[in-house]
């Protein structure tokens, strides 16, 4: 019997990450590595046959190389990293459209790394999750991400920011909606430009 290859399958230390340009040897299939590193178009009948099961890794007796990657144990920090990769990059995932769909990428840095991944962010507080922040726009990069509770990140939703202008305090929605601008627009004015609130609370097509 035949053994299924698709998106999210594992073989040993690698899960198929999506279809790639056939080899010599016929149909293969993108990987990545228990250890955090990608592994390009290995053929179908290796990881069936278990000849490529790691990047290379495992050739040298690493078969754990953070200790967080054991599939009966993964820790919070590393299923993290899993999911913002597979959010960014497996059009498979449900949210791929808010994410990888749009643009929103990770940085190479931790792309390839969850170990520089867990050192610039930490263990993961109780009750927290990853956050991008303060660009809710932007790419999971240094600098735009952090551990943020269920109401920090409501609050960092563009659409639910609260905005006092001239006496009036409205969400970010609703003074775009009223200034003739989009949400976006009026959100990278405030928080990630950090226009004067003067300034960034102009209507559209004001000089």
């Amino acid at each position: 019997m035949t053994i299924e290859i698709k998106i999210g399958s594992r073989f040993d230390r690698l899960r198929v990450t999506g279809p790639a340009a056939p080899t010599r040897a016929g149909n293969a299939w993108d990987c990545i590595c228990a250890c955090g590193n990608e592994v390009p178009r290995v053929a179908a009948g290796n990881l069936r046959n278990g000849h490529t099961r790691s990047c290379g890794c495992a050739k040298f007796g690493v078969h754990v190389t953070h200790g967080e990657s054991i599939s009966t144990d993964l820790s919070p920090e590393y299923t993290t990293w899993q999911g913002m990769l597979s959010r960014c990059y497996n059009p498979e995932n449900k949210g791929f459209k808010h994410y990888g769909g749009r643009g929103i990428k990770v940085a190479d840095v931790w792309r390839h790394d969850y170990v520089a991944f867990l050192k610039y962010m930490g263990r993961r507080p109780e009750g927290h999750s990853i956050d991008r922040f303060p660009d809710n726009d932007g790419n999971y990069e240094p600098g735009n991400v952090r551990w943020a509770t269920r109401q920090q990140q409501n609050e960092n939703k563009r659409s639910v920011r609260l905005v006092t202008f001239q006496g009036e305090r409205l969400t970010v929605a609703q003074w775009a909606a009223r200034l003739g601008l989009k949400p976006k627009t009026l959100f990278s004015r405030l928080f990630v430009r950090r226009m004067p609130l003067a300034r960034a609370m102009r209507p559209m097509g004001a000089p």
